[in-house]
């Protein structure tokens, strides 16, 4: 349930319930802090919004599988994504990293917001410092890496990744495994993804998702192991059943395409997340991989 958020686990900007905990509506105290900047598991200790095992609910799943994986080794975050991935994977210091190291600062860019209420166009964007909480080592008691977000790194670093997603890379699971991850996990379960995929608290962080890649049908997406999305019909920008992706905050977007044998990261360093502009800059660039690999198709056809 934890991998593909469906353990009832909310954010402060996916549930109107969880935002009452940040953000009460009745103007009083909040009763959490932000985790991503405090590093507090405390923060991130919250009550399930919805029964666990029924739906989508994107929320602190990820956060709960770092501190689990850290307490079942006794080693911290850092070190186990180096041991795990970024080690078997030939993925350097300066590409990618859980703590903010000497090696990625000089590259590291502003994250910037879209003011909507800005008379100006020229002034539309705002820079914000928000800095996720990350250390070197192991956190003090009672903080932890914020597993869910962020990777400090590039493009070039992540695709490291996603190569390995599409070759089922054997340093990093057995092939039994990367298929049953691969597969859509709801189908078996009976679970459907909600629409609205979820409506905002918190217009800052996220826009609303209404559903996370457009379908050529009626609920025509599921949820993996790998907590991607996986499209069960042919997406309107061209991706086939059976291709899967998913996200990060600042609207980043990824998808790997198993049955084409191809992959593709975007990364756009703004909020809101889905802001309209960004979802649709992103379906243009599928949309145009596409049309590319079918014009070379049919050019060896030819």
């Amino acid at each position: 349930m934890l991998l593909t958020h469906t353990a009832g686990a909310a954010y402060w900007w996916s549930h109107p319930l969880a935002g009452e905990l940040y953000h009460p509506s009745d103007g009083s105290l909040p009763h959490k802090n932000f985790s991503y900047l405090t590093g507090n598991i405390s923060d991130y200790d919250i009550p399930a919004v919805t029964e666990p095992g029924t739906t989508f609910t994107y929320g602190h799943a990820s956060d709960w599988l770092g501190v689990f994986a850290v307490r079942a080794t006794g080693k911290n975050l850092r070190q186990l994504f180096h041991d795990v991935l970024f080690s078997p994977l030939g993925i350097k210091p300066s590409e990618l990293d859980l703590h903010l190291s000497p090696a990625i600062a000089p590259a590291l860019r502003p994250i910037h917001v879209r003011n909507p209420t800005s008379p100006s166009p020229s002034a539309r964007f705002d820079a914000t410092d928000a800095m996720i909480y990350h250390t070197a080592g192991m956190p003090p008691p009672g903080k932890a890496h914020f597993a869910g977000g962020c990777l400090f790194g590039n493009a070039q670093g992540y695709a490291k990744i996603l190569q390995a997603v599409l070759r089922k890379d054997p340093e990093v699971l057995d092939k039994a495994t990367w298929d049953m991850a691969f597969l859509d996990d709801f189908a078996k379960r009976g679970i459907c993804m909600p629409r609205p995929l979820y409506k905002t608290s918190s217009p800052f962080f996220s826009a609303d998702v209404p559903e996370f890649a457009r379908s050529t049908v009626p609920n025509g997406e599921g949820m993996n192991l790998l907590t991607c999305v996986v499209a069960n019909a042919p997406t309107r920008s061209g991706r086939p059943e059976g291709s899967f992706g998913w996200a990060g905050l600042t609207n980043s977007y990824y998808f790997v395409d198993p049955v084409n044998g191809i992959g593709s990261i975007v990364n756009m360093q703004l909020f809101p997340f889905f802001d309209p502009r960004c979802v649709e800059t992103r379906d243009r660039i599928e949309k145009t991989i596409y049309e590319c690999l079918s014009s070379v198709r049919a050019g060896k056809r030819g």
